[in-house]
């Protein structure tokens, strides 16, 4: 901005004094303007931390406010500037269209699209593509990790599909029949439900709209593939219930075949162990709507789970993998030998407890289609299925959702044949412990903790986190950062905001709760202390601490009771559909994406 009126004021020797006035107040107006915009920006960031109740009005009105002022900036700039800058009107309005359909797309909650695709999930499509799904398509488009490519086949098809066969009043008879009136076993049951959505007609529209979708997904790999075929029911992963792994998946459908494959899904939404489990819901059409993922079907060397958090409670600083060669289908089941491995959550490198089982056996995909069970090479039996920096970087993965999503979760994952990790799945894992440590016993706990720091700069992303320090300077490599460390810096600069996911929390002794650096941190959910004074010379490289970015106290060590409260407590506010509506319009109002001048990439 100074450069402009420089410029300005150099070609023009005989500046008018009225101008130059007039030119001033609008460069003060622009700054004026510039700074409220971070400080409505900051506000509506901190009110991802689930500390503030706020409703769509609250949101609407601050986007508004938000674009006036940009308005009036860009309004300035192009006086000041002589109109060099008007093609910023047109982006203004671009970003301000798409912020409206945001706002207006969660009064909606449902698509009346049959397909969608992955690229074109958002979390407010939850109620149309199922849990799972919504979790996908976050995890591919913003996070930008590797997830299967694909569609959704939505759960207004499935509506369609359910109205278009008349199967309510079917499933009820057949209910009524073999299990009310005793006629009949499970068995009969289950294999009457699947006659029935066998002989059900797919409507002319919906499969053309999955027909189309897949020659799409071809054209797009250049290449033709077999599919998996996977369930994501709306409400399956209820606060109150877990369906995992009651729905069916089909993996390695022909193209042929995924039509067929789609009723096979839908009809497990009616098996007998899913009307046992919740006889309430069973037979409610409003409930457990059934969206089914259509995704190129991943040739996997390994694959397994993850549980972000043991959930034996033996080690609640570890997580838990699960491991064997090819498909996961006898990891998820549970029905064959597997790898385990008990990492450590502060430390990703350290792995406490490997155990490796006598892998006989593996599922690979089978051609034409559909998998087969095929036996182990003998000399890879007892060998593990898993590298250690294949661990490492399962680990890392991991901890980094977990840290975003502020929950422990269930992750189905696999290495393709190329090393690739590949997330296939991620739901919240159920935890069915509570909290060993009352917060009157944690207070006790923590007066006897020796504290390092105590309300030394101002907290701008809370949180609590643990780990060795790691002194960090905006010039070092981002990649060079340990995953698991807790940063600390001379300077929040928006060049560190690289070492976001692998960073488990950041202290800065120069910053700003309005720059850069904090929106990021925000972002992911990463704590953030800035204008700690005197963090680098307290805060010794390598010493393990713990950050409180709750109260703004850093103790000495690994505070092992203060990290079980914090994962034990419950983001409730994450599930409500103003917090997502406000992460993504945060996405579309908050990004700096020119951060670093001195990289060969970077372009004005």
């Amino acid at each position: 901005m100074l450069g402009i009126l420089n410029k300005l004021f150099t070609k023009k020797k005989n500046v008018d004094l009225v101008e130059l006035k007039t030119i001033f107040d609008k460069f003060k107006q622009i700054l004026s303007a510039n700074n409220l915009i971070l400080e409505l920006v900051s506000q509506l960031e901190d009110k991802l931390s689930g500390e503030y109740i706020f409703d769509i009005n609250y949101l609407n009105q601050t986007i508004e406010q938000i674009s006036e002022e940009i308005y009036g900036v860009i309004v300035n700039l192009n006086y000041i500037s002589g109109n060099k800058y008007m093609e910023l009107i047109t982006r203004h309005v671009e970003i301000q269209t798409q912020l409206k359909e945001i706002l207006e797309s969660y009064s909606k909650n449902i698509i009346n699209d049959y397909v969608i695709n992955y690229e074109d999930i958002n979390p407010s499509l939850t109620e149309s593509v199922g849990s799972k799904n919504a979790y996908l398509g976050e995890i591919k488009n913003y996070l930008k990790m590797v997830t299967p490519e694909g569609f959704i086949v939505t759960t207004n098809a499935y509506q369609r599909f359910m109205e278009h066969n008349q199967l309510w009043p079917k499933i009820n008879n057949l209910y009524k029949k073999l299990i009310d009136e005793g006629k009949g076993s499970a068995k009969e049951y289950d294999e009457a439900i699947q006659t029935l959505f066998n002989s059900a007609e797919l409507p002319d529209d919906i499969r053309k709209s999955i027909t189309k979708n897949l020659n799409s997904l071809f054209t797009k790999q250049k290449k033709k593939f077999n599919i998996a075929v996977r369930s994501s029911a709306y409400g399956e992963d209820d606060e109150r219930l877990s369906f995992a792994g009651q729905f069916e998946s089909i993996l390695n459908s022909p193209p042929g075949e995924v039509c067929a494959a789609y009723k096979k899904v839908l009809a497990s939404r009616f098996k007998y162990n899913i009307m046992i489990y919740s006889k309430e819901k069973f037979l409610d059409a409003a409930s457990l709507p059934m969206a089914v993922g259509i995704q190129e079907q991943i040739s996997a060397a390994t694959a397994g789970v993850i549980y972000t958090i043991d959930p034996s409670e033996d080690c609640i600083d570890c997580l838990l993998i699960s491991s064997a060669y090819g498909l996961g289908t006898s990891v998820v089941s549970g029905t064959a030998s597997a790898d385990y491995f008990k990492v450590s959550r502060l430390d990703p490198s350290h792995i406490e407890k490997r155990t490796i089982g006598n892998k006989n056996s593996k599922f690979i995909c089978d051609e034409p289609g559909g998998i087969k069970n095929v036996s182990v090479e003998e000399n890879v039996k007892l060998k593990s299925s898993l590298s250690d920096e294949q661990i490492i970087e399962l680990t890392e993965s991991a901890l980094f959702l977990d840290q975003y999503y502020k929950r422990p979760l269930d992750i189905e994952w696999c290495f393709d044949e190329e090393g690739k990790l590949v997330v296939l799945q991620c739901r919240p894992l159920k935890m069915s412990h509570k909290s060993k440590i009352p917060l009157k016993d944690l207070k006790e706990i923590l007066a006897h903790k020796k504290v390092i720091m105590h309300k030394q700069g101002q907290v701008a992303q809370r949180g609590i986190a643990a780990g060795k320090v790691c002194h960090i300077d905006e010039d070092d490599d981002p990649a060079t950062f340990p995953a698991g460390g807790i940063a600390v810096t001379k300077f929040s600069s928006p060049r560190l905001s690289h070492i976001i996911r692998r960073a488990k929390a950041i202290i800065a002794e120069v910053g700003s709760s309005t720059g850069h650096m904090a929106t990021v941190a925000r972002e992911f959910g990463v704590p953030l202390i800035v204008n700690a004074a005197d963090a680098i010379r307290i805060l010794s490289n390598g010493t393990e601490i713990t950050v409180d970015a709750e109260e703004n106290i850093i103790y000495e060590g690994i505070v092992k009771e203060l990290l079980e409260y914090e994962t034990d407590a419950e983001d409730v506010f994450r599930e409500l559909k103003e917090y997502k509506m406000l992460r993504q319009l945060l996405r579309k109002i908050s990004p700096l994406i020119l951060i670093d001048p001195n990289n060969a990439d970077f372009t004005a």
